[in-house]
């Protein structure tokens, strides 16, 4: 052993080696722990952001799709309380139940009318016929899962220009459950 120490060529050749093989792997290594101590820290931030968010979702109340959907789209709406308050403030008021004739027969909110949606055409030409586009307008239909008020708002006010239009989305059902009076033509 003791020649193998006094070989300098030999040494000088083996510790050349070693740096070359013990800086990589000094540098592989302070990589890995490097990534190991933010991967962590990431971890650790991801699951407190997640919880927080989770709790948020929770605590925040939910709304369905079709909520979503009629907020995002424009359409102007009203509540029951409200008509009613309408109702009874405003002389003007036109309420109208686009509804077929049947239906608007069996139950309508008490003082509306009836204009039945189902021919567009002749929606568009008796609201013509009888309104000035400054009209106070109500329109509805069954209940929230009904889309014809929402499409004779669309009428209303994308088609003909009519500037003060309310869709009331809950419709007829609501209308009872809220207790206020109805009509029955039948």
């Amino acid at each position: 052993m003791k020649n193998f120490w006094k070989n300098k060529n030999l040494r000088n050749m083996i510790s050349r080696k070693c740096r070359y093989l013990v800086v990589p792997l000094l540098f592989v290594v302070s990589v890995v722990v490097f990534v190991s101590y933010f991967a962590a820290s990431y971890v650790q931030a991801t699951e407190k952001s997640t919880s927080e968010i989770s709790q948020q979702r929770l605590s925040a109340p939910r709304e369905s799709l079709v909520e979503k959907i009629r907020k995002a789209d424009g359409v102007r709406q009203i509540n029951a309380d409200d008509l009613k308050n309408m109702m009874s403030d405003d002389s003007d008021l036109v309420v109208i139940n686009v509804l077929s004739k049947d239906w608007y027969n069996k139950s309508h909110i008490d003082g509306s009318i009836n204009i039945p949606i189902a021919n567009k055409d002749e929606f568009k030409a008796r609201i013509v016929e009888k309104y000035s586009k400054d009209t106070p307008i109500v329109v509805y239909c069954a209940s929230k899962l009904c889309p014809l008020s929402r499409e004779a708002y669309t009428i209303l006010v994308h088609d003909l220009g009519f500037t003060q239009v309310w869709a009331y989305e809950g419709g007829i059902k609501d209308w009872e459950e809220h207790g206020f009076e109805v009509e029955s033509n039948d």
